[in-house]
């Protein structure tokens, strides 16, 4: 069952001229002739208004009890239209609904509606299986069928409910290990993928191989002339059953961080001990290591310019931060630089899970451009003004790559 056109072109009418609504109107006007469009006989017992729910030693009401064969599937609660559906709203309805042990419910105005678990929790941010609104300019939004009669009887929406809390699940799991994940895999990619190509064509460059896999995916990838960059694509996990989700990366034109870069980079949700660290090393960099210029102006990273070429550039993530240095070949050694600056290697932890759960860690490899590049991973605990770590920076200086 789903709304007609006939019935959406009314809705849309009403929706359109009317931004709010008492709660009546809303119940009469807007959510009972989407029930009953999408299978529920509002004159029959399935659908049973003012449902009493026993709370301790009072009594509470949910607006409509939704039932199959005698049982109830489902509880709906109505807010008036242009009532914003806060959290106390869905928690009630959670609570009503843990209480019977009913597995579905539904938030609504008349507008939006938030479809909720209870078995997933009292928190809403938890318990939330879908969300759609009924707005009048766009097409139906298909998730409306999610509370149909049919569905629900179907088993279909248990079935989405399963594969919606997996995706939850491990994204939940990924959590702050996410950005590093994308990093190892997609750095690994990267590799990968220019191993192959110089095979084949053995002229060919890091640089242009770089570029072609940007173009190819669609993605700003880092700086047009870093050896090997080291940020991500831009992926973000997702949520509800529709799985994860990739976003793509803004033009390199466009955007405040093209133009006041510094504002839009400080303005990013990262850790604040993070930011601290960022502006920290900014300052040792510009003030201590004759730099050429800094550039703030890139989307996914800080550069820092010697000879006009980038020696350092500076990739800000939720809980680290990550340096990755051009210098000349053979002038550090992995392991005892990261004694040196006191933190891990980041080439002797052996399983994807270990490096992603290191500390702060060092990472140096020989290109074949006749350079070495050295990655920096700075956690938030790690103290970047120790003297052992600003030594670190003055040699990484004196070997910068694009200086004879």
């Amino acid at each position: 069952m789903t709304i007609s056109p006939e019935l959406w072109g009314k809705l849309q009418s009403i929706l359109s001229k009317n931004p709010e609504m008492n709660e009546a109107n809303t119940k009469g006007r807007l959510i009972e002739p989407v029930l009953q469009a999408l299978g529920w006989d509002m004159l029959s017992d399935e659908v049973h208004r003012e449902h009493p729910i026993r709370i301790g030693s009072s009594t509470a009401h949910a607006d409509y009890a939704l039932r199959i064969d005698g049982r109830i599937v489902a509880l709906v609660e109505a807010k008036p239209l242009g009532e914003e559906l806060v959290e106390d709203y869905a928690q009630q309805i959670l609570s009503y609904a843990a209480v019977q042990k009913i597995k579905w419910c539904v938030l609504t105005n008349g507008r939006v509606y938030k479809v909720f678990r209870s078995e997933w929790g009292p928190e809403p941010d938890n318990a939330l299986f879908s969300e759609f609104e009924l707005d009048p300019n766009r097409p139906l939004p298909t998730g409306l069928t999610n509370i149909s009669k049919d569905t629900i009887q179907s088993g279909a929406m248990d079935a989405q409910a399963s594969e919606s809390r997996l995706v939850r699940l491990v994204s939940r799991l990924l959590g702050d290990s996410f950005e590093e994940l994308q990093e190892e895999v997609y750095g690994t990619a990267r590799r990968l993928v220019y191993q192959a190509a110089k095979k084949e064509m053995p002229g060919i460059s890091r640089e242009q191989v770089n570029k072609t896999l940007e173009q190819v995916l669609k993605f700003e990838l880092l700086p047009p002339n870093a050896v090997q960059p080291q940020d991500s694509l831009s992926l973000s996990p997702g949520s509800g059953a529709s799985g994860s989700s990739v976003t793509k990366a803004a033009e390199p034109t466009s955007g405040q961080w093209s133009t006041d870069g510094r504002s839009w980079h400080l303005s990013r949700k990262f850790a604040p001990t993070i930011k601290e660290k960022l502006l920290e090393l900014d300052k040792l960099v510009l003030a201590n290591l004759n730099i050429s210029r800094s550039s703030w102006n890139q989307k996914y990273y800080v550069s820092y310019y010697v000879s006009n070429h980038i020696w350092l550039y500076i990739q800000p993530k939720t809980t680290a931060l990550i340096l990755t240095f051009t210098v000349k070949p053979k002038s550090f050694d992995s392991s005892q630089l990261a004694k040196d600056i006191g933190v891990a290697d980041y080439a002797e932890a052996q399983s994807l899970s270990e490096k992603m759960s290191l500390p702060s860690s060092v990472e140096v490899y020989e290109e074949d451009e006749g350079c070495q590049t050295v990655v920096v991973r700075v956690k938030k605990d790690y103290n970047v003004d120790s003297s052992s770590f600003s030594r670190f920076l003055k040699r990484a200086r004196e070997a910068c790559w694009y200086e004879s």
